[in-house]
């Protein structure tokens, strides 16, 4: 997840041919839904937790001229509402 956070903020206002927009926004749809399902609090790469990771993913992507408004939109609304549900059940999950 930290690798492709990188390589999509290396290249957040030009897409390299190689890639496929839509393969990438299935995959951090699956990470999305993963996380919903199932909070990783335990799991942490470098001392950063998966939901942090989640975060910082969904951010950037947010941010990526590269994905449709509908992808950007989706990347928001996944944002926003798994911070909103970390803060109504904090011990559920890992507040942001």
């Amino acid at each position: 997840m930290v690798q492709l956070s990188q390589l999509i903020a290396q290249n957040i206002t030009s897409k390299p041919e190689e890639l496929d927009s839509s393969k990438i926004f299935n995959h951090v749809r699956s990470c999305y839904l993963a996380l919903v399902k199932t909070p990783f609090d335990n799991l942490s790469c470098h001392g950063v937790t998966y939901e942090q990771n989640m975060k910082m993913l969904l951010a950037i992507c947010q941010a990526c001229s590269w994905f449709s408004y509908k992808q950007r939109s989706n990347f928001k609304r996944w944002y926003e509402e798994y911070n909103d549900k970390s803060k109504a059940h904090p011990t559920m999950y890992h507040k942001w």
